[in-house]
């Protein structure tokens, strides 16, 4: 059967129709056919059993009286009745003793009378039924009656019922092949058709094939809907299609984006740092193989902090940008100007015949530079400090090209600023300034950071009213540090704000501990940079300090630079007014060397001006020192603010100041700084002392 179905399963589909509609009529029709042929045999048997009954009771009945009285004549005339019936071949009559009285022999059957009688009743041999049936007269049994029946008749009759069978049987199975070819061609084939077409659509995937019907049955039903099935699935796929395309061209537009935005800055459309040592490793190559000069200029701007912190990252965006538009026009062709990332640019000069092309292209950056930035109604002045290395002179590779600009501009920082420097191997010292950086972040938690303090004498009362607060940092490695080496770095690696704070804080400590041993109490002036100022919690800080240590707030005097005039901001204006109204005092640091003006002395809530100590120093050698000195006492005297001068060093300074009436002094002429202990000790020995044409040594 497993086999069969096996067999089956490989046959062509109008095959399998065919053999179950044939096989399924020829089963009913063969099965109905012996069911009626079974039903007429056990009919026409039943019919025979009872006609041999009657025949035998009749001939039983006739020849009853001739059995009793032993009369064979008509014994004979009885059996004669049998002789009529052409399917009667033996009939025999037996007494009681079983004893053959007479019988009849159908003529040409060779039938012999059988000796032992068999049971009574009727029973069936292969050709013939035999009877045996009582005689009985008036109620006796007289004897038996034998017949034997020829049952042609019966086998003749089934031999024709096959036959008509067998017709109707061959009838049935043309009418099979022919209905099965209706079939086929209303269901089969369409549906050959279709599943040819859904064959051939999954090998071409051409959804715009259709199978043609005109039929409302429920194959036609089946046929549009996989037509409209397809059609629905030509639309989707060329939507995907036109997705596709579309998708194709999104990727291609996003990998152009990405390689862009991996090589390009984002903000000012310059090449970006991968990119830029990518055409230094080609410029470098070149320049080898052609034994040609080359150079690289590092362009780090100066105070762009600042500006970024005080007006915005929108406008030190813009200012970016703008400053990226001058140097790309006046670059060269050949050039390539990149920006390596923060404020710092680069300009890579692909082919110079010596570092004097070089010098004259940092040139054209100052001069571009001098020109102002017009932002948001902004109108600001930057500058640039610039590094310049040269191939092969001062490097062989990229990274030694580049790291030779960054030496080179860090020196024309320390020169001042907005200059430009040719890298020099003497100062080559970028590894002592990463250890620097390393070893200062972690100065404040390794507790090498302290304060010192130089006293501050008032001439016309010749008694010490306050100490400036020094930072200095002593590491265990690289010994005592100067301010003027590690506050700049503090600048540039992002830590000064929280050297400032941690300052205050430990100023404010000293006055609580001053304070509480009884020490003569002064001020203590703390230096701050605008950057410190317009943090948003400077001012909250130094509330918190002093409320924390429970000092006076007048006691503190905040010390700004003059170069604060040029990053003069509302923000900060307002921060200097918060501290005043907190009761410290404001002084403004290093005047005379920076970019103050009478309007912004008039607009800052000033109370000191602290003259730099470039022109004490040189009163004794220069006239316009000496100048300058007295112009600034009458200029802070007539503002109304009280005139520190620092760096008093000797007898001849000390008498013209006094001249002069500058109010304070500082320097060691009075005392180098002291520590805090020392300081107290200092002011205890010293309190109420007056000095009068002496320096106080301690």
């Amino acid at each position: 059967m497993i086999r069969f179905l096996e067999l089956g399963g490989k046959l062509h589909l109008k095959h399998r129709q065919m053999i179950a509609i044939i096989g399924v009529s020829i089963t009913i029709l063969a099965l109905a056919t012996v069911a009626f042929f079974v039903n007429d045999y056990i009919a026409s048997k039943r019919s025979l059993v009872e006609n041999i009954k009657s025949k035998a009771v009749f001939i039983s009945a006739n020849s009853s009286a001739a059995m009793a009285f032993r009369d064979r004549r008509a014994a004979d005339e009885a059996l004669r009745i049998a002789s009529m019936d052409d399917s009667i071949v033996l009939a025999v009559l037996y007494d009681n003793d079983n004893k053959v009285f007479d019988h009849y022999l159908r003529r040409g059957f060779k039938n012999s009378i059988p000796e032992e009688l068999p049971e009574q009743g009727v029973r069936f041999a292969a050709d013939s039924a035999i009877i045996l049936e009582p005689i009985t007269f008036h109620g006796d049994k007289q004897g038996w009656v034998y017949i034997v029946y020829d049952v042609w008749s019966l086998q003749d009759k089934l031999i024709t019922y096959a036959k008509v069978a067998l017709s109707v049987l061959i009838f049935g199975l043309l009418l099979s092949w022919l209905m099965s070819g209706v079939s086929q061609r209303f269901i089969t084939e369409p549906l050959v058709q279709l599943a040819n077409l859904v064959e051939k659509i999954s090998l071409t995937k051409n959804y715009s094939e259709r199978m043609h019907v005109k039929r409302n049955d429920e194959l036609g039903v089946l046929i549009r809907g996989f037509n409209n099935m397809l059609s629905a699935i030509e639309e989707r796929e060329s939507e995907l299609q036109r997705h596709g395309e579309r998708l194709e061209s999104l990727v291609e537009l996003r990998t152009q984006q990405l390689h862009h935005r991996a090589n390009y800055d984002a903000l000012t459309r310059l090449p970006n740092r991968y990119l830029l040592m990518e055409k230094l490793h080609q410029a470098v190559e070149s320049a080898r193989r052609t034994n040609r000069v080359m150079a690289l200029l590092l362009i780090d701007l100066d105070r762009f902090k600042i500006i970024n912190d005080s007006l915005g990252h929108h406008v030190g965006d813009e200012l970016l940008q703008a400053l990226a538009r001058r140097l790309s026009k006046i670059s060269r062709v050949d050039d390539s100007v990149g920006r390596l990332g923060g404020d710092e640019f680069v300009i890579l000069l692909g082919s110079v015949s010596s570092g004097k092309d070089a010098e004259l292209v940092a040139k054209k950056v100052m001069e571009e530079l001098s020109e102002p930035f017009v932002l948001r109604h902004h109108r600001l002045h930057i500058s640039a400090s610039i590094g310049i290395s040269v191939f092969p002179d001062d490097a062989s590779d990229p990274v030694g090209l580049l790291r030779r600009a960054d030496v080179s501009m860090y020196r024309s920082k320390q020169h001042g600023k907005s200059a430009y420097s040719f890298y020099d191997s003497a100062m080559d010292n970028s590894d002592q300034r990463l250890e620097l950086e390393s070893k200062l972040r972690s100065a404040l938690s390794n507790n090498e950071i302290y304060m010192v303090y130089q006293p501050q004498v008032c001439i016309h009362t010749h008694t010490i009213i306050g100490v400036e607060a020094l930072m200095r940092w002593h590491n265990r490695d690289l010994g005592e540090i100067f301010p003027t080496e590690f506050i700049p770095v503090a600048v540039e690696i992002g830590l000064i704000n929280e050297l400032t704070m941690w300052a205050l804080a430990d100023v404010c400590r000293q006055l609580r501990i001053w304070h509480d041993q009884n020490v003569k109490p002064v001020r203590i002036a703390v230096n701050v940079s605008a950057a410190d100022l317009l943090m948003a919690d400077f001012v909250a800080g130094v509330k918190e300090n002093v409320e924390k240590y429970d000092t006076d707030p007048s006691r503190l005097e905040i010390e700004i630079t003059e170069d604060i005039f040029l990053d003069h901001t509302d923000q900060i204006v307002e921060a200097l007014r918060e501290l005043k109204d907190l009761g410290a005092r404001i002084a403004i640091d290093d005047f005379g060397t920076g970019y103050s003006s009478l309007s912004y002395l008039r607009d800052f809530p000033a109370d000191v001006l602290k003259l730099d100590g470039s022109f004490v120093e040189r009163i004794h050698e220069s006239e316009k020192s000496r100048g300058i000195v007295a112009s600034a006492v009458s200029l802070a005297h007539g503002l109304g603010l009280e005139i520190v001068a620092e760096c008093v060093e000797t007898q001849t300074q000390y008498d013209f100041l006094i001249s002069q009436g500058c109010d304070v002094i500082q320097g060691h002429y009075i005392s180098g700084p002291l520590t805090g202990d020392a300081l107290a000790i200092f002011l205890n020995q010293h309190e109420g002392l007056l000095i009068k044409n002496r320096t106080v040594a301690v």
